[in-house]
């Protein structure tokens, strides 16, 4: 029996890669998705806190133009917490979109291993049946030979 070739090998080794490369960019994609949740999570933070600093400002009797720097303040980094809320907001449009390219490519793989299964399974039971083939004829010669010595015994 000839051994066992899978004829889309090569197409499988080149599904695997596509996915690797994939799974790559997807885990970069959730990287730079969680960093840029970090940075707005960060961000409304530091504007809570300029909020608590104006209102203690605000009580220790600050001048007009404390208040207004403060106020400002809190603007410019209300500002960066929108920026970086769009950013992560961004981000996660391309995480979502790399976890489709890498789910495409993982079904792709699968779909092939599932194949190259079915016909190592085929190959198997070829084998097998030539087997019992063999085992069939050695039995057969065996008993035609038992059966002829013994006939030719009693004549």
């Amino acid at each position: 029996m000839k051994t066992f070739r899978f004829r889309a090998a090569v197409a499988l080794d080149v599904r695997r890669r596509q996915e690797e490369a994939a799974e790559a960019l997807l885990r970069r994609a959730e990287a730079d998705w969680s960093s840029a949740r970090a940075h707005w999570e960060l961000s409304r933070v530091r504007v809570g806190e300029a909020t608590g600093q104006l209102a203690s400002t605000a009580r220790g009797g600050a001048e007009g133009h404390v208040l207004t720097w403060h106020r400002n303040w809190i603007v410019g980094l209300q500002t960066e917490v929108e920026r970086s809320g769009q950013v992560a907001a961004q981000m996660a449009v391309v995480a979502s979109q790399a976890l489709r390219v890498w789910q495409t490519a993982r079904r792709r793989r699968l779909v092939l291993e599932r194949l190259r299964d079915r016909a190592w399974e085929r190959h198997r039971q070829a084998e097998n049946r030539e087997e019992l083939k063999l085992i069939d004829e050695l039995a057969r010669t065996r008993y035609v030979t038992a059966r002829a010595s013994m006939e030719g015994n009693q004549e």
